[in-house]
């Protein structure tokens, strides 16, 4: 059973009552014997009571390979958002809370853990003689020293807690990024709540917090005694990743299709992010305006963890939710987030092999260690390539998606059956060739392009007695949603024409809404989702009224 310490508590140290919020926090851990809190934040709209209970924060670290029985410290536990992912992954788990109110929510959130022991103390406070091969400092070191801008104060602290690693072990940091891309698009400041406020390193009273740039904190780390380290890039922050780059894996393509930003408070945005990052890319700029950092660090060991991508699907719960990683040893692995998605890997390897015997290209994978592994490719995807070929040879767009129309049909056995279960069937719509099987992971974004082939990777899904042009309605949905002014190039509706798509697009939208909605629980986080939508005319707005205010002054 899980065991809280008291003993080096101090109550001077936790002068911080607790919010009404963070109250019904605790409250709702209390009523709660699973740790899933997926009903009670579909209901509660307020973002800490999201921040704190929900799984997504488990993408932080649910791809890193921590070394099998290895010891772990985490500083700054808060409500144990991360702690029970930790106590998974590693042999024992320490865990060190300054607040005792939090303390005791870790320990009744994860009361039935067998490898967690909680302190309710300073860490500073704490004589421990044991050695870790890991520490988490996560969203912690920007408080540390209260606002303050002096280096050595940052540096002096990891200094303290690099006394505690054995020899080898690793000091995992997250921070937030000043620079951060959302932060220049006009984001309130995390710790200032004023926009800007440390960009334009302002004379505000000091904020609650200092967030770092990477040069900052690179020169902290050093200074710290830390001889070696690597940057990874949590998008679009280190508190709810959906991607993870790093200094090793930095993409050279767009992130919209994969990526979808939020904001506590859009109500100051002048520009959206995503708008950005293509730009962002060509210009080698990931590496500074990345909007937070996540740093594994050692003060003599170059042995870090392999990974150097990671895509998480935490959001798609216990059956769908895997984490895809790129290797530096050329493997791309999928791995199930939790058991239940085992049986899915076996899913997908079946689809790459019964997509290969119907003559179509695939990468090809296998199953090991319950990990679906396959090569690496440095192909262009065919996403990436019809971006690249719209505005100069609007022609062969439109044969490439002749090309995939006709690798759709090719993929099943033609059935005459359609399945009624389809979103909005209409017995009187001619819904064209019916597939046994449709693969509708058959899209631009999951298919190289490459000496005039197509070749398909991760087909996740599939449909049983589904229209083959379904398949190819999500091919060009998503194509025209990703790639600016394609509108303008080739009309939409000159595709939906040239495939037979008119009569059927509105019954399909239902479809693929009802399908997109299910895979990602919308259900679930609604509250969340309200967070990624952004009103553009607002940000006109924003900068009509800036201009106005320094015509004012002027």
């Amino acid at each position: 059973m899980t065991l809280l310490i008291t003993q080096y508590y101090k109550s001077e140290n936790d002068e911080v009552e607790l919010s009404q919020e963070e109250m019904d926090i605790c409250s709702y851990i209390s009523q709660n014997n699973e740790d899933n809190y997926d009903q009670l934040i579909s209901e509660d709209p307020r973002w800490n009571v999201f921040l704190q209970l929900t799984r997504l924060r488990k993408s932080l670290l649910n791809w890193y390979d921590f070394k099998p029985g290895s010891t772990l410290l985490e500083i700054g536990g808060g409500f144990g958002a991360l702690t029970g992912l930790l106590c998974d992954h590693c042999a024992e788990v320490v865990s060190v809370e300054e607040s005792l109110q939090r303390a005791k929510q870790i320990e009744e959130r994860h009361k039935n853990r067998t490898n967690l022991k909680i302190y309710a103390a300073n860490i500073k406070d704490i004589p421990l003689d044991q050695k870790f091969d890991y520490i988490t400092l996560i969203g912690l070191l920007e408080f540390e020293g209260k606002g303050s801008k002096d280096r050595l104060i940052y540096s002096d602290f990891l200094r303290s807690i690099g006394e505690r690693l054995k020899p080898g072990g690793k000091l995992i940091i997250a921070v937030e990024n000043r620079f951060g891309l959302k932060y220049l698009c006009g984001a309130p400041d995390p710790y200032y709540g004023i926009p800007f406020a440390q960009i334009n390193q302002s004379s505000y009273k000091k904020g609650t917090g200092y967030s770092f740039s990477k040069q900052e904190l690179t020169t902290i780390i050093e200074n710290a005694g830390y001889k070696h380290f690597k940057f990874y890039y949590p998008l679009p922050d280190y508190r709810l990743p959906q991607l993870i780059y790093s200094e090793k894996f930095i993409p050279k393509t767009s992130l919209k299709e994969r990526l979808t930003p939020y904001y506590i408070d859009s109500s100051s945005l002048l520009a959206y992010e995503n708008d950005l990052y293509d730009d962002v890319i060509e210009n080698n700029a990931l590496e500074f305006v990345a909007n937070s950092f996540l740093v594994e660090c050692s003060l003599n060991d170059m042995d870090f963890c392999n990974v150097i991508y990671a895509a998480v699907s935490t959001d798609r719960g216990r059956r769908d939710g895997f984490a895809t990683t790129i290797h530096s040893d050329g493997n791309v692995k999928k791995t199930p987030l939790y058991s239940e998605g085992l049986p899915q890997l076996q899913n997908i390897k079946e689809n790459h092999d019964e997509l290969e015997s119907s003559q179509l290209k695939v990468i090809r994978t296998l199953i090991k260690e319950n990990r679906l592994v396959m090569p690496y490719v440095a192909y262009d995807t065919l996403s990436d390539y019809l971006k690249l070929i719209i505005r100069t040879n609007p022609e062969e767009f439109i044969l490439l998606f002749d090309q995939l129309y006709n690798s759709i049909l090719q993929s099943s056995t033609k059935t005459e059956h359609m399945n009624p279960s389809f979103h909005g069937y209409n017995d009187s719509l001619d819904y064209g060739v019916i597939l046994e099987k449709a693969y509708i992971d058959m899209i631009p974004v999951n298919c190289f392009h490459h000496d005039n082939e197509l070749i398909f990777f991760d087909q996740e899904f599939v449909k049983e007695h589904y229209p083959a042009k379904y398949v190819l309605f999500r091919a060009l949905k998503y194509t025209y949603f990703f790639i600016q002014d394609a509108e303008r190039y080739i009309p939409l509706g000159d595709m939906q024409e040239r495939y037979g798509l008119n009569h059927l697009w509105e019954e399909f939208e239902k479809e693929e809404y009802n399908f997109v909605s299910l895979n990602r629980k919308y259900n679930e986080y609604h509250n969340f989702l309200k967070r990624t939508y952004i009103d553009r005319n607002g940000m006109r707005v924003n900068a009509k009224k800036l201009l106005k205010a320094n015509r004012k002054n002027d």
